[in-house]
C-alpha cells in the first residue's frame, strides 16, 4: 500500500501538496471562494474571459484523454467523448466494468488532456486539467444524458448502451491552456 501512496504523491500536481500557512489544510482541498489565474509572472483573479476561452476550446473538440491511477499504481489513459459545462466540468459515459471506471472508484483524482490534432507546431493548442471525478445520479443524470445524446447525435441507435452507462462528472481544480497560434509556448493556468 505504501508504494501505491508513493506513486500517487509522485503523480500528484505539486500545487495540491502545498499547505496553507494559517490553517495547515492542503491547498486545493474543499471549495475555494476565489478563482485565480497563474501566469508565468504572477497570480491574479481569474477573469471570466480566460474561463470562457477554455470553455470555447473544450466545446470545439469532442474527445478527452482520461488518465487514471489503479489500485496497483498503474497509470492508464483512455480516450472518451465528453460534454462540457460553462464552469468547465466535463461529463462522459462509461461502463462500470471499464478499466478507467474501476480505477476512478479506487482513486477519484485524475488528469485529463484535450488537444487539437495537428502536424504543425504552430497550430498546437490544448487543455491539461487535474481534478476529481464523481458519478452523477438522480435528477442531474437525465439532462446530462440528453445533452450528450444531442452533442454526438446518438439518436436511438445507442439508446440501450447510453441508458445503462454510468455518467461521470470531472470537476477541475487546475487547468492549463496552451495555444501556439498566439506564440510558441503561450499558456495560462487557472486554479479553480
Amino acid at each position: 500500500m505504501d508504494s501505491c501512496r508513493d506513486a500517487q504523491r509522485r503523480l500528484r500536481p505539486s500545487h495540491l501538496d502545498r499547505q496553507a500557512p494559517s490553517t495547515g489544510r492542503r491547498i486545493g482541498a474543499g471549495k475555494q471562494k476565489r478563482k485565480t489565474v497563474k501566469t508565468q509572472s504572477s497570480r491574479q483573479p481569474a477573469g471570466a474571459g480566460k474561463i470562457r476561452k477554455v470553455y470555447e476550446f473544450l466545446q470545439s473538440e469532442s474527445t478527452l484523454v482520461l488518465s487514471t491511477l489503479s489500485a496497483g499504481a498503474a497509470v492508464h489513459s483512455t480516450p472518451l467523448f465528453y460534454s462540457v459545462a460553462e464552469n468547465l466540468d466535463l461529463m462522459w459515459l462509461s461502463s462500470a466494468d471499464s478499466r478507467h471506471s474501476q480505477s476512478v472508484r479506487v482513486e477519484p483524482q485524475v488528469s485529463i488532456a484535450v488537444f487539437r490534432a495537428t502536424f504543425e507546431w504552430r497550430k498546437i493548442a490544448g487543455v491539461q486539467m487535474h481534478g476529481f471525478c464523481s458519478i452523477v445520479e438522480g435528477p442531474e443524470r437525465s439532462p446530462i444524458l440528453d445533452a450528450y445524446r444531442s452533442r454526438f447525435q446518438l439518436g436511438t441507435v445507442m439508446s440501450f448502451a447510453v441508458s445503462t452507462s454510468l455518467v461521470y462528472r470531472f470537476r477541475p481544480q487546475w487547468v492549463r491552456y496552451i495555444d501556439n497560434q498566439k506564440r510558441f509556448g503561450y499558456k495560462f493556468e487557472l486554479l479553480l
